[in-house]
């Protein structure tokens, strides 16, 4: 029987929810395998059936977002691929790990903010910033060289919420850490930042917190190394950027309780999408 009627009905209907009701075995993973292969544009599928000509653009939505994207951007001369888009998107939201086997997990709200928008863009700092979660990095003197990278006991997850005193638990819980691996034998995970979208956003508000009389500053160093990225200038030259850096800073907001002045400068390269290594572990 042909119930893709009500398939249509669904997705061109305004209603932002349904319930399905039905008890076990009555339909409900096929419904939803049906949904599937919809907005997966699987045309061929549906030949035949009543939402074959009903619907007139069999599309995926990285599709259409490839090409709203290379609209936006052509006057630059930019031009993006399906695999471009569908390597951006995995960049900026992948990466989300909440089990042992490390299964990958997109953020839902920065894949939803980014086909509603048509274009790929930091949204999970759109809703607020971890002014808290900094804060008590501060207080405890965690630097951000050691979010990344670094194992932890399975107990240290297990630590009460309702006071402070340990941020890795609260940042990994509120999705600003995730799982990078595993290690059986000492039963320690390695935490790190789930993706690109979150490094960066953490890293501008990190920033903002050490930096807020300093304001501006964080894009020289950015800058600096986009140069650099390009040739047009030498590794001395951006190495003297960075002492002309540190020298314009005011001493009065250079945090003395953080590892060195690392803590000022990790964050402003990082916040440019650019791979840190500190000195230690290079």
């Amino acid at each position: 029987m042909d119930k893709t009627k009500y398939v249509w009905q669904m997705v061109s209907s305004s209603s932002p929810f349904y319930f399905l009701s039905r008890p076990r075995r009555f339909g409900k993973s096929l419904l939803v395998d049906t949904l599937r292969c919809y907005f997966e544009g699987r045309k061929e599928l549906f030949e035949g059936l009543y939402i074959y000509d009903k619907e007139t653009e069999w599309r995926i939505d990285i599709e259409q977002l490839t090409e709203t994207m290379n609209k936006r951007y052509s006057r630059w001369g930019i031009h993006y691929t399906y695999d471009d888009v569908v390597s951006k998107l995995k960049e900026m939201y992948d990466g989300y790990h909440f089990s042992k086997d490390m299964t990958d997990i997109y953020c839902p709200w920065s894949l939803i903010n980014t086909f509603a928008m048509g274009d790929i863009q930091n949204f999970w700092f759109s809703t607020g910033t971890p002014t808290m979660l900094i804060s008590v990095m501060r207080q405890h003197n965690v630097s951000i060289q050691q979010l990344e990278g670094r194992p932890y006991s399975l107990r240290r997850f297990d630590a009460p919420t309702e006071r402070i005193s340990d941020p890795i638990p609260v940042l990994y819980q509120s999705g600003y850490l995730t799982l990078k691996d595993y290690n059986p034998v000492e039963n320690e995970f390695v935490l790190g930042f789930p993706n690109q979208e979150v490094r960066e956003g953490f890293a501008h508000s990190l920033y903002k917190y050490y930096m807020e009389d300093y304001v501006g500053s964080e894009d020289a160093l950015g800058n600096a190394f986009k140069r650099l990225s390009r040739k047009e200038i030498t590794v001395e030259q951006f190495v003297e950027c960075i002492r002309r850096w540190y020298a314009g800073i005011p001493y009065n907001i250079m945090d003395k309780n953080q590892n060195g002045r690392s803590s000022e400068c990790h964050p402003s390269l990082l916040e440019d999408g650019r791979v840190v290594t500190d000195e230690g572990k290079a």
